[in-house]
């Protein structure tokens, strides 16, 4: 059979109805203008607090990493003019205008798919452009729009501004710009199109993995006309011209001194090389392959194959062509439901994690592919053609008759099926449960001006944009906690806040970094003249000299009572003040967001999170609401408020099921109260430390812990972070809880001396001795360490001996006594100031030191001990060797060394301690030999490169060898600190050295 012999029965009499581009776009703004969300959502908050002026610096900063958006920040711009309550909706409105923008490029696209791909289609579109010519040509277009329209992650995308539409947008008009150049042949198109892409890449890393396929599809279309260098130089100048957006933000923070231009722009490389290199691959694989591959499939133009093909053979193949059609459409419009089978990205997880994008791209591509195999249905199986054997039997036309009848109803009730499904989840979605959050906490802030602070920058943004709603004066100082060890931030305060520039010097005096200890020193020292407020609970350095009080969702900072190791306690006033504000709660707005956050908890891959992370934020100050009442019902002795507690643990856990901290809680709320345990799932303190990964991640999402068992070993971990305060008060909490527990009161102890108040550690210590309770042996090591804090050495060796001929067979007090000993002498020699007789005294108590380590190394070198501690004899070794270092016997120290050596023949720490010994022992060659073997082996800028260079220039100078000697002085000079007298007299040295 040929195409000369076959003809095609009626040719469409009527124009074809097409949908109107803007047409789709007006719907689409109706559609999203109706639900637009009012407010913010959390993925949508990083943008917003951009352009509202909510985060004090949007752009990135050395220390600060943020993604860099610039074609964002130029078509965000005019939306900075407008008054700040206005922002918000105005970037949510320019949102939808994008989506409505893409979908009306989508109706227009799918428009211009030539359909002449295959034999079929060949015969019944016989046009120039073989555009779709039926009578209902509009529908492929229409279902592909509103398929995609009603797509739930497109929608949220569409009525909240998370900077996704702006990339799709981009992605659509490229797509357009190709398929428009089909049928106009205007360069100028592509030129546009390879500009765009500059800008779009600047913006969208998924535009880099897509590079390739553009590429492709732009040579598959212009053919051999690609290959003409005049047009390769043009489309690469064009978009070399877009990439240099990439350098917008990096400009002006250079402009604005917040980091250098190649900083700036190297971070905004690295962030998409991450996106890239760290992307699901197997997934995206998945979702690419069943969009990019049908729509590979639909641009090959097929040959009829019917010069090599039998009749039977290529009936079969127009069948298997024609099935193969329908497998595509179907596996596109799979796309758009989340159901088991569906390659969508959100049915794998993609786009679903906070801070990954959404692949809005693949819904797109299946829109497209939507588009074209409907209209491939629409036009071989709704229009017949005679062969020449005949017309068609009255089953065929049946066939193609239910098939054209079945893409109607598809057309129209799939995506009315998609909205019906999807609109109660965007009805989640567009509770305003996030600005009911804001206002809450914008409702408990102080009535007075405040400073008010925040380790989390979302509570942060959300408490300042509600107090801009809600007309709040304009008498607080917000301040995001985490970022103020930074000079940078330091300064925006003090050129915004008058309480920071009372209070802080010139920015430029400013050291570049705080430490935490310093910051908790200012807070102390604000908390003095000004109200501060924490939106949240919250510990760490910043408040071993402020303590909190809860109120409402928050707490006030108070500077600490005389005695810094109490709290200041809430008043019979506040208590009920914090009781009526919960209690309101719990009766009308927590029920409904705890139903909300369910629903949205069990709707993965439908969740938006938002509700979920207001009922945690939630469930961590109810938790912290509950342990204060606990603790106020042991020191107001009002057994009555344990009740209250338990209900407001029992709250925490509904509104947070995963909150194991409340949980915890309430199980030992109930044991005070003499009640059985709560229903339900129990945990031990065991599940909680294997829940969590830390306890500092504990305390940020779940609230404090007020359990016995738990208050040992999180203080025992603050203690071991410098935050002593905190730490001796959950010991104290534990005491209470459980009197006389030994574990807690030695920890408390260890605590007190630590924080150098060693009399009240030997204070309690006698008290423990008293009662012969706990590990005699470590409670002598503890009391040695009050001692040596008083700098009582004597009394420190005394406890030390009498333990030791007390307990000689503990094999912890060797360890312990050579520890004592080595710092006692280091303290001595450290206030010596060349004194000989103090280095003597230094050096007896070193011996001392040197004794107990070998005896140490005795015991661990027993058949009992050297397999269960062999790892400890290296370290021990090495302390032994700085030992005879320390006492000038530099000969023993070498031979100490060459054993460790023998084992470790490359570790530098060892061959820069033989080296310094054969040094001070005069053996020149081979310090010499182990200097320059510990040069190759550490790069030039390590931190210990000006003692290699210090040691090889002394080698050099007693050597008589000047060149080297002052080659190493150069290399000394450049890297040492300038402000050693060692480093002064290597200058003077050299001055002598150098010609003059």
């Amino acid at each position: 059979m040929t195409v000369e012999n076959e003809k095609t029965i009626g040719q469409p009499v009527k124009p074809p109805i097409v949908l109107p581009p803007w047409l789709a776009a007006l719907a689409a703004l109706a559609l999203y203008g109706l639900t637009l969300h009012q407010w913010v959502t959390f993925s949508s908050l990083p943008f917003a607090s951009a352009i509202t002026g909510w985060d004090w610096h949007p752009g990135p900063l050395p220390w600060r990493p943020q993604p860099q958006y610039p074609l964002f920040f130029l078509l965000t711009f005019p939306l900075r003019l407008l008054p700040a309550a206005w922002r918000v909706v105005g970037w949510n409105a320019l949102t939808a205008l994008c989506a409505a923008l893409t979908l009306a490029i989508l109706a227009r696209s799918v428009r211009l798919f030539s359909h002449d791909r295959t034999k079929e289609q060949r015969l019944r579109e016989g046009g120039e452009f073989a555009l779709l010519s039926v009578r209902a040509a509009f529908l492929p277009a229409l279902f592909a729009v509103l398929l995609l329209g009603s797509q739930l992650t497109f929608w949220q995308n569409a009525i909240a501004g998370t900077g996704e539409m702006i990339d799709l947008l981009v992605f659509a008009f490229l797509i357009l710009c190709l398929l428009e150049y089909r049928i106009s042949q205007s360069e100028r198109r592509l030129y546009v199109m390879a500009f765009v892409y500059g800008l779009g890449m600047a913006n969208n890393w998924a535009l880099i993995g897509f590079f390739p396929c553009f590429l492709l599809a732009l040579i598959w279309i212009k053919r051999l006309g690609f290959f003409n260098w005049r047009f390769v130089l043009r489309m690469t100048g064009w978009g070399a011209l877009g990439l240099l957006l990439y350098g917008l933000i990096p400009l002006l923070g250079a402009i604005h001194h917040d980091g250098s231009f190649w900083e700036l722009l190297h971070q905004k490389l690295a962030e998409q090389h991450i996106y890239l290199t760290r992307l699901r691959r197997f997934y995206a694989f998945i979702a690419g392959t069943a969009t990019l591959l049908p729509l590979l499939f639909a641009s090959i133009n097929w040959p009829s194959f019917e010069a090599e093909l039998s009749a039977a053979a290529h009936d079969l193949t127009r069948v298997l062509f024609r099935v193969l059609h329908l497998a595509f459409l179907t596996v596109g419009v799979l796309m758009f439901f989340d159901v088991k089978a569906s390659p969508s990205p959100r049915n794998m997880g993609l786009g679903v994690v906070a801070g990954w994008p959404v692949f809005l791209t693949f819904y797109y591509l299946a829109a497209l592919s939507v588009g074209y195999f409907s209209g491939y249905t629409l036009l071989v199986f709704g229009k017949d053609v005679a062969y020449r054997w005949g017309q068609a039997t009255g089953l065929l036309r049946a066939l193609n008759t239910g098939v054209t009848v079945l893409l109607w109803v598809a057309a129209f009730g799939l995506p009315a099926l998609l909205f019906r499904v999807n609109y109660p989840h965007i009805r989640d979605f567009t509770n305003p449960v996030v600005a009911q959050f804001g206002n809450e906490m914008a409702a408990s802030l102080p009535l007075k001006p405040a400073i008010v602070l925040a380790d989390d920058k979302d509570r942060l943004y959300l408490t300042m944009g509600a107090s801009q709603r809600l007309n709040l004066p304009d008498q607080y100082a917000f301040v995001e906690s985490r970022a103020l060890t930074h000079r940078e931030y330091l300064g925006f305060l003090m050129e915004r806040y008058p309480a920071f520039r009372k209070e802080l010097k010139k920015p430029d005096s400013l050291p570049e970094e705080f430490t935490g200890t310093q910051i908790g020193d200012l807070l102390a020292h604000l908390s003095e003249r000004q109200w501060l407020y924490y939106l949240h609970p919250s510990f760490g350095n910043y408040f071993e000299l402020v303590c909190m009080t809860p109120r409402r969702l928050g707490a006030d900072l108070h500077p600490y009572p005389t005695n810094a190791l109490q709290t200041v306690g809430l008043t019979p006033a506040a208590l009920a003040t914090n009781q009526a504000y919960w209690h309101t709660l719990e009766k009308q707005s927590l029920p409904a967001l705890a139903e909300l956050a369910k629903r949205d908890a069990e709707g993965f891959p439908l969740r938006s999170d938002d509700a979920v992370r207001v009922a945690d934020y939630y469930s961590q100050a109810l938790d912290y609401w509950g342990v204060e009442l606990q603790k106020s019902a042991t020191a107001l002795k009002l057994p009555l408020l344990l009740n209250d507690a338990n209900d407001q643990f029992a709250e925490a856990f509904r509104l947070n099921p995963m909150n194991y901290v409340a949980r915890l809680n309430q199980q030992f709320n109930a044991h005070l109260r003499g009640a059985p345990p709560p229903a339900g799932v129990l945990l031990s303190s065991g599940d909680l430390a294997s829940r969590v990964t830390s306890w500092d991640d504990a305390f940020d999402l779940y609230g404090p812990v007020d359990v016995p068992d738990l208050d040992i070993r999180i203080g025992v971990y603050f203690a071991s972070h410098n935050v002593g305060r905190q730490a001796v008060r959950l010991f104290q909490r534990c005491l209470e809880l459980a009197p006389n527990d030994a574990e807690a009161e030695l920890d408390l102890a260890k605590t007190y001396i630590d924080l150098g108040l060693s009399d009240a550690g030997l204070t309690l210590l006698q008290d423990i001795r008293g009662r012969a309770t706990g590990d005699p042996v470590e409670i002598a090591r503890v009391e040695a360490l009050a001692y040596v804090n008083k700098n009582d050495f004597a009394q420190t060796d005394r406890i030390l001996l009498e333990t030791r001929q007390k307990y000689p067979k503990d094999q912890r007090l060797p360890g312990w006594m050579a520890e004592f000993y080595r710092r006692m002498g280091n303290i001595i020699l450290y206030r010596s100031n060349g004194d000989e007789g103090k280095e003597k005294d230094a050096a007896k108590w070193f011996q001392k030191a040197l004794a107990a380590m070998n005896e140490e190394l005795q015991l661990l070198n027993t058949t009992m001990n050297v397999t269960a501690r062999a790892p400890e004899i290296p370290q021990v070794n090495l302390e032994r060797a700085e030992m005879q270092m320390m006492l000038k016997d530099y000969t023993n120290a070498i031979l100490t060394l060459n054993g460790m050596l023998g084992q470790d023949p490359g570790n530098t720490n060892l061959l820069l301690y033989r080296a310094i010994s054969e040094l001070q022992a005069g053996q020149l060659p081979a310090a010499r030999k182990d200097y320059q073997a510990v040069e190759k082996l550490l790069p030039e800028t390590s931190y210990v490169s000006p003692m290699i260079y210090y040691g090889l220039g002394q080698v050099a100078q007693k050597q008589n060898d000047k060149p080297s000697e002052i080659h190493y002085d150069q290399l000394y000079v450049k890297y040492a600190p300038h402000n050693t007298l060692e480093f002064t007299n290597v200058t003077q040295r050299l001055r002598q050295l150098e010609p003059r």
